[in-house]
């Protein structure tokens, strides 16, 4: 994402103008936009209707500068664009104030965004939209004849492109014309790996399959690189790392990322903290040893105790219609970290995400057990909140898991 130009107040209001550059940064502004409460200024193709004296009409395209209220938010996370509509708040010769008009956020399309109150969350959010902040793992799904290519960030998994190859059938006596298959395929693979990933700034690159095509492509890439002197591969050599999966199908990542050989290798990188940090909560859960909790009605009985120590909460939460919740879900995290705890906000495009939101979505982790905590405990709470967030995380999408 680039960032503009940035003019917010010390009272947290004002804009930003932002310029996407990928799908993760689309995700990150679909997350600052808050419907009935952004302010979105942008260029835009406009269509109008020009009459004739003769009564024919012509339809003429005229580039504008719209500025207007977000209401309606269209939105997938493996969208290339944002459409937004709502009402304008200024007019020109062409377009008068308070009518209903659509907008559409691209790549590479620069625009300005302004908030009523700029909190603590968008402004993270914002900041992690920063190179420096961004993918920290890359991952190659293998299986015979595809290989599929993703980035890993502590926000989103994001598809970036494949490799496909039709094998002949091995013959008795005779593999030569499935070997220089193999060949081509791999030598697809490695071309690709420079290009989509930037092995320069990546900790740790996973290759994983079914079986040993995964440690047949990486004594495959070290030889490539060997032969020819390829210093930005070799330069790269440690980062790689094997791990086993089902299939060469994106849905095996979630797989890949519960085996705890391959999280102990990805130890210092952000969504694996994410992950270690759920891990301990579900552990603490399942022992019932009272030191976690999870729902709103628990979750601030022990924040007003001042006995939280992490408390984890999804980002659909600060992504509800109804500003008074958000500014609810925010409080909690200013009241945790007050007391010297931490706050930990989970994607519901991650798996971990998937996981706390089937957990009401709010759950915490407590400095000692407190056992008077649940003396009142029925059974799970139902999240009173579920209906206010929004739905377009439910929908499956193939492309970002």
């Amino acid at each position: 994402m680039k960032i503009l130009k940035k003019a917010i107040d010390k009272q947290k209001s004002g804009y930003v103008r932002l310029q996407a550059e990928d799908n993760e940064d689309l995700w990150a502004i679909y997350n600052l936009i808050q419907k009935d409460h952004t302010e979105i200024e942008i260029k835009t193709n406009y269509n109008f209707k020009k009459e004739f004296g003769n009564g024919k009409t012509k339809i003429e395209k005229k580039i504008l500068v719209l500025k207007l209220i977000v209401q309606k938010i269209d939105y997938k996370s493996n969208y290339d664009s944002i459409r937004l509509q709502g009402r304008t708040t200024s007019e020109n010769d062409f377009v008068s104030k308070n009518s209903f008009e659509s907008v559409q956020i691209d790549f590479n399309h620069p625009f300005n965004l302004y908030l009523e109150q700029w909190d603590k969350v968008s402004l993270q959010i914002l900041q992690s939209c920063t190179i420096d902040q961004k993918a920290e793992v890359g991952a190659i799904l293998l299986d015979e004849g595809l290989a599929n290519f993703c980035l890993l960030t502590e926000t989103v998994s994001i598809f970036k492109t494949n490799v496909t190859k039709s094998f002949p059938k091995k013959r008795r006596g005779d593999n030569s014309q499935y070997d220089k298959a193999l060949n081509s395929f791999y030598n697809q693979i490695y071309e690709k790996l420079k290009t989509t990933f930037n092995l320069e700034k990546l900790k740790a690159i996973i290759i994983s399959s079914p079986g040993f095509w995964a440690q047949d492509l990486l004594k495959k890439i070290i030889e490539t690189a060997q032969a020819k002197t390829d210093k930005l591969v070799l330069n790269a050599k440690q980062k790689f790392l094997i791990a086993h999966s089902s299939t060469g199908l994106l849905q095996s990542l979630d797989e890949i990322l519960k085996d705890k050989s391959v999280l102990k290798k990805l130890a210092d990188t952000k969504f694996s903290i994410n992950i270690h940090i759920l891990n301990q909560f579900l552990k603490k859960i399942n022992d019932d040893d009272y030191t976690a909790c999870y729902g709103d009605v628990d979750v601030i009985k022990a924040i007003e105790m001042g006995v939280v120590q992490n408390i984890l909460i999804t980002d659909t939460k600060f992504r509800a219609d109804d500003p008074n919740i958000r500014k609810k879900y925010l409080n909690l995290v200013d009241q945790v970290e007050r007391t010297g705890g931490k706050a930990t906000i989970f994607s519901t495009l991650h798996d971990s995400g998937v996981q706390l939101q089937n957990l009401t979505g709010i759950g915490c982790i407590l400095r000692y057990p407190v056992p008077e905590l649940f003396e009142d405990d029925d059974g799970p709470e139902q999240n009173s909140d579920d209906s206010d967030s929004d739905n377009d995380e439910s929908d499956d999408d193939e492309d970002v898991f």
